[in-house]
């Protein structure tokens, strides 16, 4: 099962002021009815160019990539709450100390354990 990145946050401003672009492939938009629904706090969604998650137990999407965004959302002064999570479940609230904790485990593991278990299972 292919897991997609979701990317949520909550913004004091209808156009949240960012110190940069984000990269190619991520989309700020107000977040629609059905998000709103599981995310009630979240003001806008960042559409993410259908890129895969990233996470200890789940090591296949582009963690720097998706670094950079949460990084951006929270240098900036509108951004009040940043959610991350997968489109398979809920997305938590995702701090500063969050991000470092997963660019932690991705600079001492990579995505080795996933292609480590595709070269087992022969894949």
């Amino acid at each position: 099962m292919r897991l997609d990145a979701m990317i949520y946050f909550r913004s004091k401003a209808e156009h949240p002021k960012l110190e940069n672009e984000l990269g190619a492939g991520f989309v700020i938009t107000p977040i629609d009815e059905y998000d709103a629904e599981e995310i009630p706090e979240a003001t806008h969604e960042v559409d993410c160019g259908g890129g895969r998650y990233y996470g200890k137990d789940y090591e296949r999407g582009r963690w720097t990539l998706l670094a950079a965004v949460l990084m951006e959302l929270h240098a900036s002064e509108d951004v009040e709450k940043v959610w991350y999570g997968s489109d398979c479940s809920t997305p938590l609230e995702i701090t500063p100390e969050g991000v470092n904790g997963i660019s932690l485990h991705f600079m001492k593991h990579g995505e080795l354990p996933y292609r480590r278990g595709r070269i087992h299972n022969g894949r």
